[in-house]
């Protein structure tokens, strides 16, 4: 795909009414493809659109760019709820320990706060591999809360001796009371949510002074690699903001938060990114109807998928080889972090 970068007025969530760009629009069927194939499970499907159309107030919705913070934002920026990822998705395992996982870890052994005075919220825990490995060398198990919406994240978090809640940041906050974090953190959750400005303010409602913020959201230029070389899209309403360093800086400013650190994961391995765009080439062929990934799909979980899907990957990885050679950069990791810090102002 190529982006359009067509002029228009936008209202950013982040710096308002202004100048940018459009860089794609998508319909609701082109969305329903890219979370669940109609050959596969049409009953599922057709509930998926209906629901869709639903949260968009129409049938088609569009990816626009601030020119001013340059945020990537969808139009109409709604999130998925709960009944989306139900229908979208079939949650039966989250990733492990990760890059921005051991990134924070190390913040926190800097930070040298002694483990019985951290308290620590992390909101979207999926089934709790961050917590668990930093307790109880660095947050005693009594100080964390854990949000997360899915069953099956949230059995695992409480099995392992969690407190975990299925509340939205909205109900979060009314429950906490006067509660209050040291520590608050959340990877690749914010790209989910709705407006930025309200919730980066209601994380400053659970925060204290010395609160330190730790994030991680989708690497922009990884995002617009993959889309711009006809791969999966960043599909709204599941990812509803894009940002980088800039929009993070102006989103922190806004909202009585300071970008204190910032970092790239530069040093994914090649291999890692070569998978993830074959993965991502064969998922986006897959959403054509008599292609040969979508008729791959259409086998169901059985063995002659499990051994099809990455052959078939692979011969249309080969077809691509300069875009794999262009992802040896170190730009294309797949991930940012960034720690905030409480700048002592309210959010605006």
């Amino acid at each position: 795909m190529k982006y359009s970068m067509s002029l228009t007025t936008v209202d950013c969530p982040v710096c308002g009414p202004g100048p940018g760009r459009l860089l794609y629009e998508v319909d609701v069927e082109q969305a329903v493809r890219n979370f669940v194939l109609p050959e596969v499970d049409r009953e599922r499907s057709a509930r998926l659109r209906a629901h869709i159309e639903h949260l968009w107030g129409g049938p088609k919705c569009r990816q626009l760019r601030c020119d001013r913070c340059t945020l990537v934002f969808a139009d109409p920026l709604v999130p998925g709820d709960r009944t989306f990822y139900e229908l979208a998705y079939e949650r039966t395992r989250y990733p492990g320990w990760k890059w921005e996982h051991e990134v924070t870890r190390q913040a926190l052994v800097r930070r040298a706060q002694a483990p019985d005075r951290l308290t620590l919220l992390e909101l979207g825990a999926g089934d709790g591999a961050f917590l668990q490995g930093i307790t109880p060398e660095l947050v005693r198990q009594e100080g964390v809360l854990a949000t997360e919406f899915s069953d099956f994240g949230r059995h695992a978090l409480v099995d392992a001796g969690f407190q975990c809640s299925d509340a939205d940041l909205t109900e979060l906050c009314t429950a906490c009371g006067d509660r209050r974090f040291s520590v608050i953190c959340l990877f690749q959750i914010l790209e989910h949510l709705g407006n930025p400005v309200t919730v980066m303010g209601r994380l400053k409602d659970l925060s204290n002074a010395d609160t330190q913020l730790f994030l991680s959201v989708p690497n922009d230029t990884f995002i617009r690699f993959i889309e711009t070389h006809d791969t999966v899209l960043d599909m709204p309403p599941n990812h509803v903001t894009r940002g980088n360093v800039r929009a993070l800086k102006a989103l922190a400013s806004r909202t009585g938060w300071r970008l204190a650190d910032h970092r790239k994961d530069v040093n994914e391995p090649y291999s890692a990114r070569a998978l993830k765009f074959a993965k991502y080439r064969y998922l986006r062929t897959s959403q054509s109807p008599r292609s040969l990934a979508n008729r791959v799909e259409t086998l169901g979980v059985s063995r002659r998928l499990r051994l099809l899907r990455p052959v078939v990957a692979a011969c249309y990885g080969v077809a691509c080889l300069p875009d794999f050679l262009a992802l040896r950069s170190g730009e294309y990791g797949s991930s940012q972090w960034a720690c905030l810090e409480s700048d002592g102002a309210g959010a605006s």
